[in-house]
């Protein structure tokens, strides 16, 4: 085989590393077709197996299939927190193998950051996330995400991005749903890229959905992969011996135990790590608190960790690296949730645990003697009455006691070779079908600023999670005012019903799309995904335990920089600049060459091509608008570059621009659109040029509190029927003619005149196109306009 660069998989792996690859890896890299599902156990490097795969596939290898090979590598896991870790490893492999200038790696985790992958679409890059934060934008309803930035992402994550999902056990209907998404990208993507499902317990059956029926092909270890006295052998065959802990109920009955158990092996040697893990935060949260407390008598006291998914991403990353680092002699107890079972590279010497589905307890298992360096790790499983079984079934319960007492009986061993094969029991949910799909294609939120609930195809239970983040908020103060949109590592998931419990007790606030004014906190206006802010002085949140309904302690606020966001139907921040005048020429025939960079890199067809140079040509039209002209201050214009004089403005600094303009939700690329349907520019072209900011796509309708005309004449989005456009330079020689605009369009059905409405025309393209596709395209436009606007190329 030839290699791009002279790199076999074995040198570019060892280059990346510092080791040699497991021979299941060779096999893995060179495999054609790629298997659907990777059965490979905890502990044996799934993670480095699948990112390297990956980079061989992309960056070195030839000849080998281009179902491996893609723009984007979307690593997907299913827990909240500290995914930061997959991402420290991802980053020192590229800067081992000189790739770290070549393929970006970023994380999805809502919030606004500094590094945006959507704005470069030809470059390679990996994306790492949770199944809530990818799965939603995938679905066009990124959680944490602007809205106006929702097509963008799904049409990049739809198209040429090899997904790989990882601890598939524990994603509950994420898992169908990113079959039947992969099974839909197969029938109506134009760069469908393959998806893996990876697991040491996944199951065929598990992603054979409707619309993704097979056939699936499956990977798992060979005996001969793991020979004697490698490091491979050596985890499968790692000793654990199982027992029942003597303590169950209350925290105060299980601490003195956990103490005990970690003293008694602390004793016979020190640098002890032990895990306890609990399968709610509540119950995690009082037994740190009890454990603490009772240290507090004691000397030579452990250092002891609190983990689970209700920190804010920047206090989640220090406990990552708290983590990470070497244990202490005087030895070391986490107290953790879930968060543990995934993408977390620790080796216990003891864990403790409460009982949880088998699957559960498999990935924390795969944390005690994890590499197989002790001579044996202790596993101690805390009974649970019926009672106490959620957020689980109490049957899941059931099962893994019984499973456990049997092992009991026998050698107590509950290693990798040990753990007995079960048949798992899928809970019925929401399936993601065509039509669901297509319904979610349309952003365009209710007269009330509400959207489709996706929640149900993402996670199990009635408790979805919102994101809080904490700003200075006078008490006097109505609303937190011009506050900038968070950024990552200042937000922090929090259950919906937690929320609500605290509607009372604090001052929180959502920001509304349709106007961009702040809405108070009130019981039913939490829903999945959601952002609300949260006054500083209303607490509910500390470093040491996370979110915390009862804490009155004002929050420490994180500095901000105020990002590039679009929070409302009337924002349009892309035509404020630092100190930077252009006219719409000058700023198109920027677009126009950024667009030429990035199809350079792209194979798309001649026909999209054409199609979105000219949707690039034409995208600001609208902005010759008086509406928008007239928003610039004039007191500030005299200003501008001389140059400028009398031509139409497209960017100009922030100082320049009044808050309000003569229109309200006034929309350009609305005014633009309308005039390429009247001049019959092909309507690819008219629907790109409407949707080049996500908030005029598949419908055109007025909003609520819109600036009305005096007479009857239609209106939206800040246009109404029968405004002058006037001559316009668009650049590059072309020069339009004045045009008064007709909103017939808006009407539902055909006109008079035999023409489709914009909703029927957009159906169409839907239709033919297909959503990941005109999506794609979507997001290839609005990438050179803001990397325009920014001044990046």
């Amino acid at each position: 085989m030839s290699e791009k660069s002279g790199l076999s998989f074995e040198q570019m792996f060892e280059k990346a590393t510092g080791y040699a690859p497991h021979l299941y890896q060779v096999r893995l890299a060179h495999s054609h077709p790629i298997p659907s599902i990777w059965n490979l156990p905890t502990g044996s490097g799934k993670t480095a197996t699948a990112v390297l795969n990956w980079v061989w596939r992309t960056q070195y290898a030839e000849n080998i299939g281009s179902e491996g090979t893609s723009k984007r590598l979307v690593y997907c896991l299913p827990m909240r927190s500290l995914v930061e870790q997959t991402k420290k490893a991802v980053d020192i492999w590229l800067k081992n193998l000189g790739l770290s200038s070549h393929i970006q790696v970023h994380l999805l985790m809502g919030g606004e950051s500094p590094s945006d992958w959507t704005s470069y679409p030809e470059k390679p890059a990996i994306l790492i996330g949770t199944q809530d934060m990818l799965l939603s934008r995938a679905l066009n309803r990124g959680y944490g995400s602007s809205r106006a930035k929702w097509p963008m992402e799904f049409g990049l994550l739809n198209n040429d991005s090899f997904w790989v999902m990882d601890e598939v056990q524990l994603m509950g209907p994420g898992l169908e749903t990113s079959a039947q998404l992969a099974g839909m990208r197969n029938r109506f993507s134009k760069k469908p890229r393959q998806t893996v499902w990876m697991s040491a317990t996944v199951d065929p059956d598990w992603i054979a959905t409707v619309d993704f029926p097979g056939p699936i092909t499956r990977f798992a270890l060979t005996e001969s992969e793991t020979p004697d006295h490698s490091t491979l052998k050596q985890v499968v065959t790692a000793k654990k011996s199982a027992s029942a802990f003597p303590a169950s109920g209350e925290a105060k009955a299980i601490a003195p135990e956990v103490i005990a158990q970690h003293q008694k092996l602390q004793e016979l040697e020190r640098s002890i790590l032990t895990l306890v893990v609990m399968n709610t935060v509540k119950r995690a949260q009082e037994l740190f608190a009890q454990i603490e407390k009772t240290f507090k008598k004691q000397s030579d006291v452990p250092e002891i960790m609190l983990i689970h998914s209700r920190f804010r991403q920047a206090d989640r990353k220090a406990l990552s690296e708290q983590l990470n680092s070497p244990v202490p002699q005087r030895g070391r107890i986490v107290v953790a949730t879930q968060v543990i079972e995934a993408g977390i590279d620790i080796s216990a010497n003891l864990l403790i645990s409460e009982l949880a589905p088998w699957s559960s307890l498999v990935q924390r298992l795969g944390r005690l003697n994890r590499r197989g360096e002790l001579a044996d790790g202790r596993f101690f499983w805390i009974d649970l009455a019926e009672n106490e079984a959620k957020p689980y079934e109490y049957s899941e319960i059931a099962q893994s006691r019984e499973i456990l007492a049997t092992i009991a009986q026998g050698n107590s061993q509950v290693g990798i070779e040990h753990l007995p094969n079960v048949v798992l029991n899928r809970e019925d949910s929401s399936i993601l079908r065509q039509r669901d799909l297509m319904e979610l294609f349309d952003t365009t939120p209710d007269l009330a600023g509400q959207d489709i609930d996706i929640s149900s195809y993402i996670r199990d239970g009635d408790d979805r999670d919102v994101q809080v983040y904490w700003r200075h908020v006078a008490e006097d103060a109505s609303d937190p005012g011009e506050e900038s949109s968070p950024l990552r590592e200042e937000l922090c998931s929090v259950p919906v019903s937690s929320l609500k419990k605290c509607a009372s007790k604090i001052r929180a606030w959502t920001q509304g799309f349709l106007d961009g004014e702040w809405k108070t906190l009130e019981k039913t206006t939490a829903i999945p995904g959601q952002i609300w802010l949260i006054a500083a002085d209303s607490g509910r949140y500390t470093t040491q335990i996370g979110w915390d309904e009862t804490s009155d302690v004002t929050v420490g606020v994180f500095s901000t920089a105020n990002a590039v966001v679009e929070t409302s139907t009337a924002d349009d921040p892309y035509s404020m600049t630092e100190n930077d005048w252009q006219s719409i020429a000058q700023h198109t025939d920027h677009v126009c060459s950024v667009l030429e960079t990035i199809l350079s890199e792209l194979s798309l067809s001649a026909d999209d091509a054409d199609h979105l140079r000219l949707s690039a040509r034409y995208h600001d039209l609208g902005k010759a608008h008086f509406a928008f002209q007239e928003k610039l201050k004039k007191e500030i214009l005299a200003s501008a570059p001389a140059m400028l004089t009398g031509q139409h403005l497209a960017k100009a600094p922030k100082s320049a621009w009044a808050r309000t303009g003569p229109r309200r939700y006034f929309r350009h690329e609305l005014a633009s659109a309308l005039a390429c349907r009247q001049w019959n520019l092909p309507n690819l072209v008219t629907y790109l040029v409407g949707a080049h900011h996500g908030k005029v796509r598949q419908s055109i309708r007025s909003l609520p509190n819109e600036s009305e005309p005096k007479d009857e004449r239609l209106f939206a989005r800040g246009v109404h029927d029968g405004d002058l456009l006037p001559e316009v330079d668009l650049g590059g020689g072309i020069k339009t003619s004045p045009i008064t605009l007709s909103l017939e369009p808006m009407r539902i059905g055909v006109s008079p005149a035999g023409n489709p409405s914009w909703v029927d025309r957009a159906l169409d393209l839907r239709d033919t196109h297909g959503v990941f596709h005109l999506g794609y395209l979507e997001a290839i436009l609005r990438a050179a306009d803001h990397r325009a606007s920014a001044n990046k190329d």
